[in-house]
């Protein structure tokens, strides 16, 4: 088996003199015995099917504001919004220009996230609140949500399932937008049905980011090895994402608690398969790297920085030695017949952090390594 070293080669002097260095990095693997410290449960890395996240959502208004709502002259729909609320209340208006002359209103989006489990009548939630935009208002700052219906997401989905009011807070970065916490009242339940096959069976979906052969069968064995009878097959994978469980007949009647223990099943972490990938978020600017991401032999040029995989790495002589210096890091790992073996990445972000090159210079040089086909693992950009 050869060697492979990763130089990163920083600035040239006027004399053409390079900066070398002289720190090779080392893994240490840390083996931990299996256990409830050392696992994650079933629940942590997959849902039932039919466990979501719904939104409900309406159209409602923001009353009390100073100045800072829609302007009278954009406002037409906002007013007539506010008429039809003060006919409800047996109130009636005579011109609808008088609504919305003090600024004072704002026709907002109302959006209430309910949990994966569902919900349950008179269960409180938090709403979010949003200017349409159409009618001017600068601010939400000080108002009041005045009573809103929230309905389905989807168009001819008429059931109400919640009331929505409250006093806003508002953030301050985006005055625009606010929240009213608990602002949401269940008027009916929304369950989640996560029985399938009249009842015989439920199916476990993976999380996207544990999704793959590997841990779907991982979760299947453990499930059949921790609630099957001598042997018994209760769960088997279906594909990368998901894996079905047969609930016992004895257990069907009382099913919640079968699949309260299917849900507390235990995996080792240390057989738990991570996908290779790595995930930049340029707003935010960070890189988060999951898995075994790693990098094959390239050569990648930025801002005066070198980056070059060597395979197999130069070897010193009386006539050609290693110079040893101290702007050079250096990464040591195997590099023989396979990719698993190639530099890994996470060894090159440490280099680059401790040669101060910013998050952009690390996010540019992911990004080439990637474009030129040399970066082994997934590479997912969030703007």
């Amino acid at each position: 088996m050869t060697n492979a070293r990763m130089h990163i080669r920083v600035g040239q002097t006027s004399r053409g003199r390079s900066w070398l260095l002289a720190w090779v990095m080392t893994a240490v693997v840390v083996l931990f015995a299996a256990g409830p410290v050392d696992a994650q449960r079933v629940k942590d890395i997959a849902r039932l099917a039919g466990h979501g996240e719904s939104r409900l959502e309406g159209i409602g208004l923001v009353t009390g504001l100073r100045g800072t709502g829609d302007k009278a002259k954009d406002a037409i729909v906002t007013a007539k919004a506010l008429a039809e609320s003060m006919r409800h209340a047996g109130l009636f208006v005579d011109s609808l220009e008088d609504l919305t002359a003090g600024a004072g209103v704002a026709l907002v989006m109302v959006y209430c996230h309910v949990p994966k489990e569902g919900a349950k009548t008179n269960d409180k939630l938090d709403v979010l609140v949003s200017a349409t935009g159409n009618g001017g208002a600068t601010s939400l700052e000080g108002g009041t949500l005045h009573f809103v219906p929230l309905f389905g997401p989807l168009a001819g989905q008429n059931q109400v399932w919640a009331i929505a009011q409250g006093r806003l807070s508002v953030d301050e970065d985006h005055p625009l937008s606010a929240t009213v916490r608990l602002g949401a009242q269940m008027v009916r339940d929304l369950d989640m049905d996560v029985l399938e096959s009249g009842g015989a069976t439920l199916r476990l979906i993976l999380q996207p980011a544990h999704a793959g052969f590997e841990n779907a069968e991982l979760i299947a064995g453990a499930i059949n090895n921790d609630l099957g009878d001598e042997g018994e097959i209760l769960a088997r994978t279906i594909d990368a994402k998901s894996v079905l469980v047969r609930i016992p007949s004895a257990q069907r009647e009382n099913h919640a608690t079968f699949i309260a223990n299917v849900m507390d099943v235990y995996i080792p972490l240390s057989l738990i398969r991570h996908p290779a990938r790595v995930t930049i978020n340029e707003a935010e600017g960070t890189i988060t790297v999951s898995g075994d991401v790693r990098i094959k032999p390239t050569v990648v040029s930025y801002e005066g920085l070198s980056i070059t995989t060597i395979t197999p790495p130069p070897i010193a002589t009386p006539t050609n030695p290693l110079v040893d210096t101290n702007r050079m890091f250096s990464v040591s790992t195997e590099l023989a017949r396979s990719e698993e073996e190639a530099t890994r990445l996470t060894d090159l972000l440490t280099a680059l952090q401790t040669l101060d090159v910013p998050i952009e210079g690390q996010i540019a040089i992911i990004q080439s390594l990637s474009d030129n086909g040399s970066l082994i693992g997934e590479l997912q950009i969030k703007n």
